[in-house]
């Protein structure tokens, strides 16, 4: 059997995402917290004897400094860049890794939440990336990643009114959707402004967020919001260590 118990299990039943979404987790039934804690994968690799399983322990997809990141937060420094890449055609070559402060507010949407601010942002962003391919003579895919369905549909609509000529894909989901996907640039879309985190620094899910890029990676959000949330006793902010980083 092959799988990573690190990033997010089977895909789940919607009505259970959108009670996720609402970030309480008092909603949740005992089963429907057992089910996203831990995945069937995950039972049989805990009670698996060390002579049955072995670790895949080099990446291909993610540049140097992605790399080291992702295995510092959730392998325990144990997966290795399996090649350095050649970062003289991305887009930019120094910051591989960006924080792009956006000092907004979210608002509820139901259970889901959205932010205008970021949205406007992720537009410009888009705008000027593409100005830079055009004049590069590059074209690049991008993803757009947000925890949040009220956001992802949002971005959706105001990205159909641009002409992102030097763009070839452009691909705009939740995170629970993107498993499994890669794009040369990701702009993850944080969202939230005040109030409760634990539905975004879930180490799966951001696991699977912030390693589907090739190239460059984009954090769009309010980064003293994130630097300075306040977690559970068994949670660590993985945003503050990101920024750190």
């Amino acid at each position: 059997m092959i799988g990573d118990h690190n990033q997010l299990p089977p895909t789940i039943d919607k009505k259970l995402l959108q009670k996720l979404e609402s970030d309480s987790e008092e909603d949740l039934s005992f089963e429907d917290l057992e089910i996203l804690k831990k995945s069937f994968f995950e039972e049989l690799f805990e009670k698996v004897s060390d002579s049955n399983k072995s670790m895949l322990n080099e990446q291909f997809r993610m540049p140097e400094r992605i790399g080291n990141l992702i295995s510092k937060l959730f392998y325990d420094n144990k997966l290795n860049n399996g090649h350095i890449k050649d970062a003289s055609d991305f887009l930019d070559q120094k910051t591989i890794i960006k924080w792009v402060d956006v000092d907004g507010k979210h608002n509820a949407d139901g259970t889901s939440s959205y932010n205008d601010s970021e949205i406007d942002k992720i537009i410009s962003l888009l705008e000027t990336i593409n100005e830079y391919l055009e004049k590069k003579k590059l074209n690049k895919s991008i993803g757009i990643i947000t925890p949040y369905s009220a956001q992802k549909r949002r971005i959706r609509n105001k990205t159909k009114e641009l002409n992102l000529s030097n763009i070839s894909n452009l691909k705009i989901d939740t995170v629970d959707s993107f498993q499994g996907e890669e794009a040369d640039i990701i702009i993850y879309s944080t969202v939230k402004t005040y109030g409760n985190i634990s539905f975004l620094i879930d180490r799966k899910r951001l696991n699977v967020a912030i390693s589907r890029t090739k190239e460059n990676l984009f954090f769009v959000g309010k980064k003293e919001f994130f630097y300075n949330a306040k977690t559970k006793k068994d949670e660590v902010n993985l945003f503050k260590e990101i920024i750190n980083h």
